[in-house]
């Protein structure tokens, strides 16, 4: 699937209903999540690990019994299009023999891989860490629900700590063996059977891919706390080389509730404007949109409640807004009374009345734009007019020779209060 640059993305996105009504929605793409793999590769490859079997081999002329001894490395994740299974393509080293031959141990060929189809699935369950690694143990009443589908919504437990998430189950999986060499092609069916029973006898095999937990440190900075979440496949476009992506969309405490659950007739896809698209931006391999909702009552609206009261979000205006009643000392214009030396003999009195210009009516005006943020960018802006109010005014001067008339005047003056001021 095609790549957008993150500002046509960013249009894509506004005005429309972006996350199916989940309040986060982070992505990652293959290569990220195979660097993620490589980084805690240990794990896996522990889980990879085939002990030695013997299988016949059929020769066309002879079916001889062979010994494998095979080792799985290196790992890569690709997702498979209309599927919640993913494929782990593995070079596939070691050695076999023929006993019966009397030939000595020979390598698999060089280049050699192996295609695993293994299933991914949401899990609720525990990691448990042990001898310096981590296993993932599931719950027997919420791991894998019996006759749930596989992408169904996890419900995250309070329990900090707690490992929600996808994992790779090895059960019901299948293997393909990938080469060029003639040899292979005969060893083929053997290994694949040999690697299909390994599993089997193992029975289930969790690797705990990504996920969550409601863990909840004491942090002073906002933290969003999560609590459901399910998962999407996009996969790859091979043909131009653009790697499958994987989507998490998680609900969190305070957010807007209700994402859509997924079915057959209506899978949860990243459509921004009714056509689907990938969530990650072209040049990027991973991606975090948190929805309006989210940003606005989870963190927005607390922040702006430390100097505004009653805020509120604004309907229908095509931006992020929001208004709410400034707490700050009012806007004072004090009261003028002067009497000053003008000319010789002649004085000059002024007067005026003080206005006392309130700040917290009307509302302050709060807009975030929906346009890209750059480090020079001013993306809120902060607006207000007080309400108008009225002074009287006047002004006396003596008169500039004797019998001639004073100068008289006044009037009333409409005072009030503007500000704005931009920021990031």
């Amino acid at each position: 699937m095609e790549r957008l640059p993150l500002t046509d993305l960013v249009n894509h996105m506004k005005g429309h209903q972006t996350t199916n009504r989940w309040d986060v929605v982070v992505s990652y793409d293959e290569d990220k999540i195979n660097e993620l793999l490589q980084a805690d590769s240990t794990k896996l490859e522990e889980i990879l690990q085939i002990e030695p079997f013997t299988k016949e081999v059929d020769f066309w002329i002879i079916v001889a019994e062979g010994t494998f001894d095979l080792q799985l490395k290196n790992p890569r994740l690709q997702f498979l299009a209309g599927t919640t299974q993913v494929a782990l393509v593995s070079e596939l080293t070691g050695t076999y023999e023929f006993p019966t031959t009397g030939k000595g141990k020979e390598m698999i060929a060089a280049g050699t891989q192996l295609r695993l189809i293994v299933s991914l699935f949401n899990c609720a369950g525990q990691r448990i860490e042990s001898n310096g690694g981590t296993t993932f143990v599931p719950d027997s009443k919420n791991g894998i629900v019996e006759g749930a589908t596989k992408d169904y919504t996890i419900q995250l437990d309070p329990g900090n700590g707690r490992g929600n998430g996808l994992c790779l189950v090895f059960c019901n999986m299948e293997a393909k063996v990938i080469s060029t060499d003639t040899t292979m092609k005969n060893l083929a069916a053997p290994i694949e059977t040999g690697i299909t029973e390994h599993f089997a006898d193992a029975k289930e095999i969790y690797y705990y891919l990504r996920g969550l937990s409601k863990y909840t440190p004491s942090y002073v900075n906002k933290l969003l706390e999560p609590v459901a979440f399910n998962f999407s496949i996009t996969p790859p476009d091979n043909d131009r080389r653009i790697p499958g992506v994987l989507t998490t969309w998680i609900s969190v405490k305070g957010g807007e509730g209700g994402g859509q659950q997924p079915s057959g007739q209506n899978p949860l896809n990243f459509r921004p404007d009714g056509q689907t698209r990938c969530p990650i931006p072209k040049a990027s391999s991973a991606s975090v949109i948190i929805s309006s909702h989210t940003m606005a009552n989870c963190f927005f609206i607390p922040s702006l409640l430390r100097n505004f009261k009653n805020v509120k979000q604004k309907d229908n205006t095509g931006e992020l807004a929001f208004e709410g009643d400034m707490q700050a000392e009012n806007i004072y214009v004090e009261a003028l009374d002067t009497k000053e030396k003008y000319f010789f003999w002649q004085w000059e009195y002024s007067k005026g009345e003080g206005v006392d210009l309130p700040v917290d009516t009307p509302p302050t005006e709060i807009t975030v734009s929906q346009d890209v943020v750059t480090a020079s960018s001013k993306p809120v802006t902060v607006s207000l007019t007080s309400d108008s109010k009225t002074s009287k005014w006047s002004y006396y001067r003596d008169p500039g020779v004797a019998g001639g008339k004073p100068i008289l005047s006044g009037g009333n003056v409409t005072l009030n209060f503007a500000w704005n001021a931009v920021g990031s």
